[in-house]
């Protein structure tokens, strides 16, 4: 009896990680809610003192637990990549994000973190190559990759954009 309630609890979680306590729900984009909560989060929340690099650590500390709610939460709605799974989308957008510069994360520095975002949600919408090919790895891993690996082409296109733009 014990070890169907902690499956249940275990189960909850997970689900409520991966929707990104329920934002995933919403009927319309809930990818591009959740990728705008984290540009939210991040830019009010920011210290800009902080290198943009601790996002690319949150990002990594988000994938195993991400790994985990999303093999969960595939076998809860029986499905190989849910819609209302969005916590893929927290960290792909985090590595996105950090391609802005040190202190440039902050509302003033819009020039920066916009691009990464609207970087971000074009590479995981058309899933250039190997970002849609990453969506076959299993139990969880090919949700969470192939946003992740979204995240890093928004990253080199920021910086790559950023580099150009300020010679």
């Amino acid at each position: 009896m014990t070890s169907d309630k902690n499956n249940s609890v275990a189960r909850r979680v997970a689900v409520t990680l991966g929707t990104l306590f329920g934002a995933g729900y919403v009927p319309v984009a809930p990818g591009t809610l959740a990728s705008a909560i984290t540009v939210a989060i991040a830019v009010a929340l920011w210290p800009a003192a902080i290198s943009p690099l601790w996002l690319l650590a949150g990002a990594g500390l988000l994938l195993l637990p991400g790994v985990w709610a999303a093999g969960v939460c595939q076998r809860e709605f029986g499905k190989p990549d849910p819609g209302c799974v969005v916590l893929d989308e927290v960290a792909g957008q985090m590595i996105a994000l950090a391609a802005a510069p040190a202190g440039q994360l902050a509302p003033a520095g819009w020039k920066y973190w916009l691009p990464g975002f609207i970087l971000f949600r074009i590479f995981d919408i058309s899933k250039p190559f190997p970002v849609g090919k990453s969506e076959a790895l299993p139990r969880g891993w090919g949700i969470m990759a192939d946003d992740c690996l979204a995240g890093g082409y928004a990253f080199a296109a920021a910086r790559l954009a950023t580099w150009i733009l300020t010679r």
